[in-house]
C-alpha cells in the first residue's frame, strides 16, 4: 500500500505542477508523457491506475506511460533533456545526474507540490531522503525508492597490504576514470580541467556515457610506442594522491 500511495502522490503532485507550464486554458488536449523503466507486473499496474485516474479526473488529458530498458533510458534521457521535446515525468538518480538535469532548464523544483496543504507531502519523507535532491535550495525529484550496497574485504589481507578499507564504490569510480583516461587518450586531471571550464562537451560527457566515464582526478593513459594500449584508474585518496599514484603505474608499463 506504501508504493501505491508514493506513486500516486507522486505522480497527481508532478503531474498538475508539471501541467501548469502548458497553455491557461483548462487542461485542453494535454498530454503528460511519463518516462519509466519499470518491469515489475505488480508496480506497472499501479502506475497505469494512476494514469487512468488521472486521465478520469481531468479532461483532456492523457497519461503516456513510456518504456525503456534501463541502458536505453539511461543513454537517451540526457538527449530528451535537450530536445524541444522533454518527458513531464521521468525516473532519475539523485546527486551529480539529478543536478545536470536540474540545470537544463528543462524541469522544475517540486517545492511547491511538497509543501502544498501545509507540507503534507513533505512531512511523509525523511530530511535525509530529500537531502540528496536539493541543489540551490530547491527540490528537484520526489525520492521513490532507495537501495543498499554491501561489499565486504578481507581485513587481514588489507592489514599485510597496508591499505585501509576504501569507500564503498571506489571500484566503480576507478574504473571509470580509467575508461575515461583511455578513451580521450589523456591523464584525468587534465580533463578536469575542461570539465571546471565549463565546455558543454566535457560537462555532459559523464552523463551521456551513463557514467561509464569519469572526468575526476585519478587515471593516465598507458601508452607503449605511442599508441594508448588502455589506462590505470586509482581511487580511494586525494585527487591529487590518485594521480601520483595512477602516473607512476603507466610509467612502469609504458
Amino acid at each position: 500500500m506504501r508504493y501505491v500511495r508514493l506513486v500516486r502522490r507522486a505522480a497527481l503532485a508532478l503531474g498538475a505542477s508539471l501541467l501548469a507550464m502548458s497553455a491557461s486554458s483548462a487542461f485542453a488536449d494535454s498530454t503528460i508523457k511519463w518516462l519509466h523503466l519499470e518491469t515489475n507486473p505488480e508496480r506497472l499496474a499501479v502506475m497505469e491506475q494512476v494514469a487512468a485516474d488521472y486521465e478520469a479526473a481531468h479532461a483532456g488529458v492523457q497519461v503516456e506511460l513510456q518504456f525503456l530498458e534501463n541502458e536505453a533510458f539511461k543513454a537517451k534521457l540526457p538527449t530528451l533533456l535537450q530536445s524541444n521535446d522533454p518527458p513531464s515525468l521521468f525516473y532519475t538518480w539523485g546527486g551529480g545526474v539529478l543536478k545536470e538535469q536540474s540545470e537544463t532548464g528543462k524541469i522544475r523544483p517540486i517545492d511547491a507540490a511538497l509543501d502544498a496543504n501545509n507540507g503534507e507531502w513533505r512531512n511523509q519523507l525523511s530530511e535525509g531522503a530529500i537531502s540528496a535532491m536539493v541543489f540551490d535550495d530547491k527540490v528537484w525529484a520526489a525520492p521513490f525508492k532507495s537501495g543498499v550496497v554491501s561489499i565486504w574485504y578481507n581485513k587481514e589481507l588489507f592489514a599485510k597490504a597496508g591499505v585501509d578499507g576504501t569507500g564503498f564504490f571506489t571500484p566503480e569510480t576507478s574504473r571509470a576514470k580509467a575508461m575515461a583516461a583511455a578513451s580521450f587518450r589523456m591523464s584525468t586531471a587534465d580533463l578536469a580541467e575542461r570539465v571546471a571550464k565549463g565546455a558543454p562537451f566535457w560537462t555532459h560527457v559523464g552523463s551521456v556515457l551513463s557514467g561509464q566515464v569519469l572526468p575526476s582526478h585519478g587515471a593516465v593513459p598507458i601508452v607503449v610506442k605511442g599508441r594508448v594500449i588502455g589506462a590505470i584508474g586509482c581511487g580511494g585518496g586525494t585527487g591529487e594522491q590518485d594521480q601520483e599514484c595512477a602516473a607512476a603505474g603507466a610509467a612502469v608499463l609504458a
